[in-house]
């Protein structure tokens, strides 16, 4: 499993992280990363933890001016993911329309296999996600004859999706 963020501006990779298989640790226990970045448009970092099918990244950074990153993965999870400051939005090669996120909102997103575009604007940024495997999520998703079970098949199909059109 593999996530790969990058500028094609900068002839360097900014993130590669490779991950085991739905964030098992070997030993049973909880694995810790983080990684500062440090160029010209701006710093941040982003810290992490990581166990058996679940984990939990928390960002920052700070941006003199737009940036536009490219991402790509080769995993299925699913995402609940908590814009906490600043504005950024995503294009991407499975979604119709592209996402938006302001300040103070929040989504859940089944991803798989994604590829595409982030724009962040230049300004303060932090955000929390919180990926799960599909089966530990899926595993506790209510029983609910509308929402819910519309995501259910979405994960099921295997075709990416959110549990909200709008972000709220």
């Amino acid at each position: 499993m593999v996530l790969r963020l990058y500028d094609t501006d900068i002839t360097q990779m900014i993130m590669e992280k490779e991950y085991p298989e739905v964030f098992l640790v070997q030993d049973g226990g909880i694995q810790e990363r983080s990684v500062t970045v440090d160029f010209p448009v701006g710093k941040g970092y982003y810290k992490e933890i990581y166990f058996e099918g679940v984990h939990i990244g928390y960002g920052s950074a700070k941006l003199a001016s737009s940036v536009i990153l490219n991402f790509e993965s080769d995993f299925e999870t699913v995402e609940m993911h908590f814009s906490l400051k600043g504005s950024s939005s995503s294009v991407t090669d499975q979604f119709k329309e592209g996402f938006n996120f302001c300040s103070n909102q929040h989504n859940i997103v089944y991803a798989n296999c994604m590829k595409g575009e982030m724009f962040w604007s230049p300004e303060d940024f932090q955000l929390l996600e919180i990926n799960l495997s599909p089966k530990f999520f899926t595993k506790y998703l209510p029983e609910d004859p509308q929402l819910f079970s519309r995501f259910r098949k979405t994960i099921h199909s295997g075709h990416s999706g959110a549990l909200s059109p709008t972000n709220h």
